[in-house]
């Protein structure tokens, strides 16, 4: 979370913490001044908006009637069916592989981000995760390091790796997800996906 957001929840909590002790003063007959009365009342009000604030950070946040300045992150969550295309040459045949369809399920919270990608081969799981937005062009990129493991029976010509996966977010939900990886085995490639569903999957069939 960026300096400018989180200013911006900083004073998005100090007026509605203002706004809900007006609304318990007035709802118990309490003139609306600063007074021994209405002190007595801070901990009601901070019991609502902690309520309120833990059922924004749990959901509330995502829904879509919310004004953009208030929820600047994209929300991405779901499932994303797509391709890969690798850099890689075959130093036997000299051949670049065919395009490698690929499934990406993402998982979002308030604070956290966590990507799962599937191929019919191999199964990556990200260990850290963020939504980077440039202040000065607008660009929405999700970028995440992962571990890949392929299955036992492809692992003598294919073998567990870490990555880095970096994604710009072309028009916001349910639109496209467009970039590039690199690996430790020193491979590189594109991605370009496309929003399948709201729910998640843990494996390739499940979205095929």
């Amino acid at each position: 979370m960026n300096k400018a957001i989180a200013n911006v929840y900083i004073w998005v909590l100090v007026i509605s913490t203002i706004l809900i002790w007006a609304l318990v003063l007035t709802c118990f007959g309490i003139e609306l001044a600063i007074s021994g009365e209405a002190i007595k009342k801070l901990p009601l009000v901070v019991t609502i908006e902690v309520g309120l604030l833990g059922l924004f950070i749990k959901w509330g946040w995502k829904l879509r009637v919310l004004p953009s300045w208030l929820i600047v992150e994209p929300i991405i969550e779901g499932t994303w069916k797509g391709v890969l295309k690798s850099t890689w040459v075959d130093p036997i045949t000299g051949e670049i592989p065919e395009d490698i369809p690929i499934i990406l399920s993402i998982k979002q919270e308030f604070f956290n981000i966590s990507c799962s990608m599937f191929t019919e081969e191999s199964p990556s799981h990200s260990y850290a995760a963020r939504i980077i937005i440039d202040e000065a062009s607008g660009m929405k990129r999700l970028i995440y390091n992962y571990t890949n493991k392929p299955k036992a029976s492809v692992r003598d010509r294919s073998e567990f790796h870490d990555g880095t996966v970096n994604l710009v977010i072309i028009g916001g939900r349910q639109n496209e997800l467009a970039g590039e990886y690199w690996t430790t085995r020193k491979t590189t490639g594109e991605m370009k996906l496309n929003f399948h569903s709201n729910e998640l999957v843990s494996s390739f069939g499940k979205a095929t």
